[in-house]
């Protein structure tokens, strides 16, 4: 059963302990810049957003690594890095769409999430609920709900 980390936005808090969590348990220290999952601050609505691998089911970054160092986990769907095999190119992190993948300056490698083996602790250190570790198909329903009510309203306040 396929799982997906599921970010809720709006519950973000900014406190960042996703990140001390991903980095911690990644590369033995609390450095926000070695965490796989990221938080943007948006200056202009003062929000903090939430940023991960998206496990993509066609990555762009498995089909342009030049050395074959990015895979699928069949385990977990998580599109894994290869730390020993990577080159340093940087081809994945300049082609992400979300910004998703980093760069170790120590190693001089790339890194991105890998569900941490398919228990991904950012989820279990969220304090505010903001990332849940779901199965898509709930994780689906949660949206299409989201949606229906955030559609419904829309059209409430439109007919006032």
């Amino acid at each position: 059963m396929e799982k997906v980390i599921a970010i809720d936005y709006e519950r973000c808090t900014g406190c960042r302990r996703c990140e001390l969590a991903c980095s911690l348990h990644h590369f033995g220290e609390c450095n926000p810049k070695l965490s796989c999952i990221r938080l943007v601050f948006l200056e202009e609505t003062k929000e903090t957003f939430p940023v991960s691998c998206t496990n993509c089911s066609t990555p762009i970054c498995l089909d342009l690594c030049p050395v074959k160092a990015i895979s699928i986990d069949v385990k977990t769907t998580a599109v894994v890095i290869d730390r020993n095999r990577c080159i340093g190119c940087k081809t994945c992190v300049i082609h992400c769409p979300f910004g998703a993948a980093g760069f170790d300056p120590h190693t001089r490698v790339s890194f991105k999430c890998d569900l941490c083996g398919g228990e991904p602790l950012c989820t279990k250190f969220c304090p505010s609920g903001a990332l849940k570790f779901l199965p898509l198909d709930e994780f689906l329903d949660i949206r299409r709900r989201d949606f229906a009510n955030e559609t419904r309203k829309a059209q409430a306040e439109g007919r006032r």
